[in-house]
């Protein structure tokens, strides 16, 4: 047997208190003792799918973590800890032996095996939406009932981190082979918390299951209400209609923190805010000069200052300090108006162009996308902001190829950096690569990096593919953000955790 498997420990500072007690706005409020029965959070947007292969995205991903189990998971501190998988082993560079848990239940009652972990995994492996996260893997071996081997395709340093995704999540095979499509709005698996309802657009009802392996939640009822307006949602907070507003605006952290009955939890997090740039434009965003000239036109210190009230930390990375494989770059903000003219004259626009950007109905982005409007017009680009519905931009940017700018974000959920860049650049893989970037040089950086199992060299490559990033500029990095949870202070064991997947089943409110 070579090396052991290498076990990233993300260092991140999390801020731990106490919250919130709310009623649930209709939803069949009740009474326990001391506590209440039902937690309500509010977030900016609806689930895109409760199938945890399909909906890949934080809003799905906050709700559909507290549904299905991982292999592994992260503790509190980020340390790779048993889940589903109670012990395991390397057999080799290639392979792993997961030994399963007996024992655990799904919702509909059937025993969880290893032949529900194998169709789980190829199931993500085979999806079109969240194949790209589990891209490392070659294939999977039952030994017998409660043994999966997993064998990779090169050797994989961070396979254990990367099986924590929810993406990664085990479903029942028995329900998926049934359900077909309707599994997606018919979930079974095997977490704290098992569906209720799911009213699209307005709210989702989980109920604790009484079943799960590590014991009942105290809390029976779990409510995520769809609130898009950042405001509304402090409001909602203060008036006692929501526990937990996800997603809190920072020009609203002062409100809620000062106010007796409510607090705010906050932390950096593994999420980066951005704008992604169509390399395959026929227009002059296709041109990597014009993209040089975007970001040497963007202030992002100005951005953090005025926008998000310093609730963030400018960046020329796509990864946040939460992760492993971030680099301290010296220079964060590259704004230089004067070399920003020089490379759109060189790249044959001295006078400047038209161009667009999509944005989500949130708040902060409008603002960001505001001033980012406003700089690039300094350098003579006027940009158009077309603002939609979450949903209707997801379909803008992933299925058509006629947008130029898009203010996005991405979130690292396993604590490493090559979920970030593999699944942004690599061009091979599809994944979602929204900037249809396209590099041989850069798949052979994210491939050796993959399969470097000396995590110092893996760093060495990282800065590769960094240094490739500024030249080619496929996306702007704008600023490493922070999670912001606004709580009534009657909320007791919730934590933060970076990749905002908060985790419900500890936590109770108080009467």
């Amino acid at each position: 047997m070579k090396k052991v498997i290498a076990i990233i420990l993300v260092s991140v500072l999390l801020l731990v208190g106490c919250g919130s007690g709310s009623s649930t706005g209709g939803l069949e409020p009740g009474d326990g003792e001391g506590i209440k029965d039902t937690i309500i959070f509010a977030q900016g947007a609806d689930i895109t799918s409760l199938d945890p292969h399909i909906g890949r995205q934080l809003r799905a991903c906050t709700v559909s973590s507290n549904m299905f189990d991982t292999l592994t998971k992260f503790d509190s501190d980020m340390n790779i800890e048993p889940s589903i998988a109670e012990s395991w082993e390397r057999l080799s560079d290639l392979s792993v032996k997961f030994n399963i848990r007996k024992g655990i239940k799904f919702h509909n009652g059937d025993e969880l095996t290893a032949e529900d972990v194998k169709y789980s995994l190829e199931r993500a492996m085979a999806s079109e939406h969240v194949g790209y996260t589990v891209s490392f893997i070659d294939n999977v071996e039952m030994e017998d009932d409660y043994t999966v081997i997993v064998n990779t395709e090169e050797p994989y340093g961070v396979i254990l981190a990367a099986l924590t995704s929810t993406t990664a999540g085990i479903v029942s095979k028995r329900a998926a082979m049934e359900l077909g499509d309707d599994f997606a709005l018919n979930p079974v698996g095997s977490g704290p918390f098992k569906l209720v309802e799911w009213k699209q657009g307005e709210y989702c009802k989980l109920e604790a299951f009484e079943d799960y392996y590590l014991g009942k939640p105290e809390t029976q009822y779990v409510i995520m209400k769809v609130v898009p307006e950042s405001t509304q949602r402090s409001i909602l907070l203060e008036t006692g209609e929501i526990d937990l507003a996800y997603e809190l605006a920072p020009n609203d952290v002062g409100r809620v923190a000062g106010n007796d009955e409510l607090t705010v939890f906050e932390g950096l997090s593994s999420k980066v805010i951005e704008v992604s740039l169509n390399c395959a434009s026929k227009g002059p965003i296709g041109n990597k000069l014009v993209r040089q000239a975007v970001e040497l036109a963007i202030d992002k210190d100005t951005l953090v200052e005025n926008v998000v009230y310093g609730k963030g930390k400018p960046e020329v990375l796509p990864v946040t300090p939460a992760l492993y494989g971030y680099i301290d770059y010296p220079e964060k903000n590259k704004y230089n108006i004067q070399k920003a003219k020089e490379l759109l004259a060189q790249a044959g626009y001295a006078d400047g162009f038209e161009t667009s950007i999509f944005v989500e109905n949130d708040q902060t982005f409008i603002e960001l996308s505001q001033v980012i409007q406003n700089q690039l017009s300094e350098i003579g680009i006027k940009v158009d902001i077309e603002v939609m519905e979450y949903g209707t931009l997801l379909d803008l940017v992933y299925d058509g190829d006629e947008y130029e700018m898009w203010m996005t974000f991405w979130n690292t959920t396993v604590g490493d950096a090559d979920r970030a860049v593999h699944s942004l650049f690599f061009s091979k893989h599809g994944g979602i690569n929204d900037s249809r970037y396209s590099s041989d040089k850069m798949d052979e950086l994210l491939m050796a990096q993959r399969t470097e199992l000396d995590q110092e060299k893996r760093l060495e490559i990282f800065k590769e593919i960094y240094d490739l990033l500024a030249e080619d500029m496929p996306i702007v990095t704008l600023y490493a953000a922070y999670n912001l949870v606004g709580a009534n202070k009657k909320v007791q064991g919730f934590q933060l955790s970076p990749e905002a997947y908060f985790k419900l089943r500890d936590v109770t409110v108080l009467k």
